[in-house]
């Protein structure tokens, strides 16, 4: 899984140059299954935006298109 934020500058650490997560913009996730992704390498993957208003998350299919499964699409090389 990744977690996928919105970097900011600390106001806490010494060094002014100190990056921590912020908001929340989204997550991606990688399975590995031969059976189900057996045509993209065994890889399947997803991602999700997330929408801070409403506390939810929506898949990402503009990369993943509707005939892709899982974006197997995507992973092949």
């Amino acid at each position: 899984m990744k977690i996928h934020w919105k970097p900011e500058k600390s106001v806490e650490a010494s060094d002014p140059s100190t990056v921590v997560p912020g908001t929340l913009l989204g997550l991606g996730c990688m399975v590995r299954d031969s059976k189900l992704f057996a045509d993209g390498g065994n890889w399947g993957y997803a991602q999700f935006y997330y929408d801070a208003a409403s506390d939810t998350f929506t898949p990402n299919t503009s990369i993943q298109r509707n005939d892709a499964k899982c974006g197997v699409a995507y992973m092949r090389s």
